[in-house]
């Protein structure tokens, strides 16, 4: 594995963790009423959707890459 690969590799987990912790984060955040707000069920989705293109694009990405570079 080259260390290009390894660095694409290392950011994409960065991104799958940074979607695992979204949604648990976002509960925590305080309101008035006490609930999560109604905003975060249509943000969250859309962050994913952001999140996993990313991950793909970049993934996508490296495997064009030839060997050698």
């Amino acid at each position: 594995m080259t260390p290009s690969n390894r660095n694409v590799l290392v950011v994409n987990v960065a991104y799958w963790v940074v979607a695992a912790l979204l949604h648990p984060l976002a509960s925590l955040l305080p309101s008035e009423s006490g609930q999560t707000p109604r905003i975060f069920s249509l943000l969250i989705p859309l962050v994913f959707i952001g999140l996993a293109s990313g991950s793909t694009y970049m993934i996508a990405r490296a495997m064009r890459q030839p060997k050698g570079q």
